[in-house]
C-alpha cells in the first residue's frame, strides 16, 4: 500500500510541473490574442482586454503552481521542462 501511495504522489508532483507549463503557455497565447484584438494602444483598453486578463491570470496560477512543483522537485531538475513552453505554443 505505501508503494502506491509513493508512486501516486510523484504522478501528483510531477503533474505540478505540466500544469505549471500548460499554464505558462495559456498565457502567452492569450497575450498573442491580447495583441492581436487590441485596437488602439491605450492603458486602459489594454487593461480591460479579456485575453489580457486571462493571462495574467495564467501567470498568477502558474507562478503558485511552480513554486509548488519546487517544493517537491529541485530546479535543476524542473527548469529544463520549461522549455517545452515553446513547443505548446
Amino acid at each position: 500500500m505505501n508503494k502506491i501511495e509513493s508512486k501516486t504522489k510523484q504522478i501528483f508532483y510531477f503533474s505540478l510541473i505540466i500544469f505549471s507549463i500548460l499554464l505558462q503557455a495559456g498565457s502567452g497565447i492569450c497575450g498573442k490574442y491580447a495583441a492581436m484584438t487590441i485596437q488602439e494602444a491605450s492603458p486602459f483598453i489594454t487593461l480591460t482586454n479579456i485575453y489580457y486578463l486571462l493571462s495574467l491570470v495564467f501567470l498568477v496560477l502558474q507562478a503558485i503552481v511552480w513554486q509548488q512543483a519546487l517544493i517537491h522537485y529541485p530546479l535543476s531538475y524542473a527548469y529544463p521542462f520549461i522549455s517545452l513552453v515553446n513547443f505548446v505554443i
